[in-house]
């Protein structure tokens, strides 16, 4: 966006301490929504996440994440959207619930705590 200068003159009266009244008029516009995006986590799922599995992470703003956190761990992206993340549940990762998951982007970051479990351990056929 530009900078926009605006002049308008000041009558003598005000340079000598008196009040003196000032009316603007005109319009000002920015591209793009006025109102701002604020980044969030607003679940997990599935949830509970598997470990070893994909965990999609939903909310807002999470364009760009430069860092996904789950408990401990650094996460690699595999997918990323405006509204999710995708990644792939780090095995270490504890299931004390809940854990916390944490995502950072260029616009802020945000906290969410999930569940998390084992996977089912396999069954050997006879």
């Amino acid at each position: 966006m530009r900078a926009r200068t605006i002049a308008f003159g000041v009558a003598a009266a005000a340079l000598a301490g008196t009040a003196v009244p000032v009316a603007l008029s005109g319009s000002a516009s920015a591209k793009g929504s006025s109102t701002p995006t604020t980044v969030a986590i607003t679940k997990c799922s599935p949830n509970p996440a598997v470990i070893g599995k994909t965990v999609t992470i939903h909310g807002t703003d999470l364009t760009g994440a430069t860092k996904l956190v789950i408990g401990q761990k650094s996460v690699v992206i595999n997918a990323n959207t405006a509204k999710a993340i995708k990644a792939t549940v780090p095995t270490g990762t504890g299931v004390k619930q809940p854990v916390n998951v944490k995502v950072v982007t260029p616009s802020g970051s945000a906290s969410q705590q999930c569940s998390f479990k084992k996977p089912a351990k396999k069954t050997p056929k006879k």
